[in-house]
């Protein structure tokens, strides 16, 4: 089965497809985003539920059947990071711009996490998104970091009543 192979060099700002793998440089590594197809479902699944991201999710963890049923209507777009052959991660973007990123955990503290937003960036753009936002609550600070290193900016404050 194709792929739709995206790439972006987060050094030249040069953003393209192509029906290859596409080799990318982000920090100083090969990695692609690529549009997640139905093979993927079950790795987007498997991500969501693992232990570690589903404490750290704002988000009630889905069932398998909630999942399938997300997965087959959804409208989001739906990447996975690989490099080479192996997955690392997984990205996601609602209609209203809401990212959701999920590194696969023997992936984690890798830096791979700064480099898949940073080439979200002009895949969103390319979408017709202005503005993309992430909800990350606060005792998550690995992807507070995670996306600050890729010069996302904290905008909202919240308490709990």
């Amino acid at each position: 089965m194709g792929h739709d192979w995206f790439y972006y060099d987060s050094r030249t700002g040069y953003y393209g497809q192509d029906a290859q793998l596409a080799q990318l440089r982000v920090r100083e590594s090969k990695m692609i985003l690529r549009k997640a197809t139905d093979e993927d479902r079950e790795y987007f699944f498997a991500l969501r539920t693992d232990p570690t991201a589903a404490l750290m999710s704002r988000r009630l963890m889905p069932t398998h059947e909630q999942h399938v049923k997300w997965w087959a209507s959804t409208s989001d777009l739906r990447y996975v990071a690989v490099f080479g052959e192996q997955r690392l991660g997984t990205v996601r973007v609602g209609k209203d711009g809401a990212v959701s990123i999920v590194i696969d955990p023997r992936k984690r503290g890798l830096g791979y996490g700064p480099a898949m937003l940073e080439a979200l960036v002009p895949l969103a753009k390319a979408e017709g998104y202005d503005t993309l936002l992430a909800e990350i609550a606060y005792e998550n600070v690995r992807s507070q970091r995670c996306f600050a290193k890729a010069n996302w900016r904290p905008v909202l404050w919240e308490v709990h009543i």
